[in-house]
């Protein structure tokens, strides 16, 4: 994975939500974090107001791991490497 500004900073976020200090860019959303959507509501609200990102929830429950999540967000974001 290209360490990008959003492929560093999701992971980041996803961790503060969760009470944690990291977390694997490869880990399941779902079945590794346990994301269901009161946290994810969390997640995408904490990237707005950190970020002014518009991430709709469907976006980060639709995503297998951290990893297509923060791609995903990359590219709202016009992230480049």
């Amino acid at each position: 994975m290209i360490d990008t500004p959003m492929a560093i900073a999701v992971p980041t976020v996803i961790a503060e939500v969760l009470g944690l200090d990291t977390v694997d860019a490869t880990a399941d959303l779902r079945n590794d974090l346990g994301i269901d959507s009161l946290t994810g509501t969390y997640i995408v609200a904490k990237l707005r107001t950190e970020f002014g990102l518009r991430v709709p929830l469907p976006t980060l429950l639709d995503s297998a791991t951290v990893a297509d999540f923060s791609a995903t967000v990359g590219a709202l974001a016009g992230d480049t490497a």
